[in-house]
């Protein structure tokens, strides 16, 4: 485990009828996107899970998508699935790998295991095998009051194969966890009542890079996973667009 200092930035926590707050945007004068190129995208039957390299680095980004079914159901990764893990759980043998996707972890590629810059869009094989679990419909815990027990139980403990977590399963308005000398960052966020927003940073020289900055429409959970090439300070926000509120988790390793 690395050595690791902790700076956590919290804003607005509690009942979402307070002033509203001023979100402090990470030193927006000195932050840089870091562009990225979709690499492939596998459907899922209640959502999708995309992969992106970062073109100036290798790096890769991982998004799954979970999306209420008809009786409000949502259907996420399994715990502890690395990027390649969870591809390899979702996709059939005969399926190419993205060589960006194979480098973050070249012996987890299965022998004689196809390799392709890109993969055009396909759908995963038998969700019951494939690493993906039902957990409680959005409304259930978007609806729990303050605070979340199901949100709390479901989505907030640690991650076994990651050196740290953070919880909040309030009603949000912005929240910013960091930490410092870490190589990969790991956050789930679920907006309700209004869409949310997920950003992922890591700083180098001096500056602030922007991995990821996506909007979340209302109702549904967000993870995202990325996996950088080095030890940087990195920090993930969840935050609101609009009046409503969010529940998040991050992890850090």
């Amino acid at each position: 485990m690395h050595f690791k200092f902790l700076v956590v930035t919290l804003f607005a926590a509690g009942c979402v009828t307070e002033a509203e707050p001023t979100e402090a945007e990470p030193e927006a004068e000195t932050t840089r996107i870091a562009p990225r190129e979709e690499l492939a995208r596998i459907a899922l039957a209640q959502g999708e899970v995309t992969y992106y390299e970062l073109t100036d680095t290798g790096e890769v980004a991982m998004l799954a998508r979970s999306i209420p079914g008809a009786d409000g159901q949502m259907t996420v990764l399994d715990r502890d699935l690395t990027p390649l893990d969870a591809y390899l759980a979702l996709t059939t043998s005969d399926t190419p790998i993205p060589r960006a996707l194979a480098a973050t972890d070249p012996t987890r590629v299965p022998a004689g295991r196809a390799l392709a810059d890109k993969l055009v869009v396909t759908t995963a094989r038998d969700q019951a095998r494939s690493g993906t679990t039902s957990q409680a419909t959005a409304a259930q815990m978007c609806n729990e009051g303050g605070s979340s027990e199901s949100f709390f139980a479901q989505i907030c403990p640690m991650f076994a194969t990651w050196d740290v977590s953070f919880c909040h399963n309030g009603t949000w308005h912005s929240v910013t966890d960091e930490w410092d000398n870490v190589g990969a960052s790991r956050s789930i966020t679920l907006a309700c009542g209004a869409n949310g927003r997920v950003r992922h940073y890591y700083k180098a020289g001096g500056l602030w890079y922007e991995t990821v900055d996506e909007p979340i429409p209302a109702g549904e959970m967000w993870q995202w996973t990325y996996v950088g090439v080095s030890d940087l300070r990195r920090k993930i926000t969840h935050s609101r667009t609009a009046p409503g509120f969010v529940r998040g988790a991050s992890w850090f390793l």
